[in-house]
């Protein structure tokens, strides 16, 4: 259904903003690669702790496989359509990653992947809680964790749009990024 979503919104020129709770790609706590307990409940006997939900610490990880599974149908798709926004909450900290074409700097090959067409990837999941970045996998344009906050994203008359973060500093909202594109 996402696929041919995305087409009639092509073929309308429509921007498109996809909010979902997982994020894409990740720095925070969900980023980690390994877990040994992972391996263990979903490949051996002790599956039996999946079947009474007491694995729902361990899948909700970008690398448990249902996960990767869903991130790289989600890729392939992205790939096919122009301009995508996709915002997530999941991690408890705020983070923003443009297309290659508008950084101008050099990428890890994972974050050459994510933006291998125009799509902008942001987590906007600190409105209720923070947790610390702790991945330093993708190498996000903003990134932020020192406080609650959320993202903006106001669209112009031109076709450009801006991104701006917001924090609550010392009992006061403000703008703690913002970029035009």
């Amino acid at each position: 259904k996402l696929d041919s979503v995305l087409a009639l919104a092509k073929i309308n020129g429509e921007k498109v903003i996809i909010a979902a709770h997982h994020p894409v790609f990740s720095n925070g706590r969900h980023a980690k690669d390994r877990q040994p307990m992972r391996f263990l409940i979903t490949y051996t006997p002790l599956q039996i702790f999946g079947l009474l939900g007491l694995n729902r610490l361990l899948v909700q990880d970008l690398a448990q496989p249902k996960y990767r599974k869903m991130r790289e149908s989600f890729l392939k798709i992205f790939a096919k359509y122009p301009a995508i926004i996709y915002a997530a909450g999941h991690e408890h900290n705020l983070q923003f990653s443009p297309p290659a074409s508008s950084r101008g700097d050099l990428q890890t090959p994972e974050q050459k992947q994510a933006n291998n067409s125009d799509d902008f990837f942001m987590v906007s999941g600190s409105g209720s809680k923070v947790t610390l970045l702790t991945e330093k996998k993708y190498d996000p344009i903003f990134s932020y964790d020192k406080g609650l906050g959320f993202f903006r994203i106001d669209f112009l008359d031109n076709g450009k749009f801006i991104v701006s973060a917001y924090s609550a500093v010392n009992g006061k909202l403000e703008k703690i990024y913002s970029a035009i594109f």
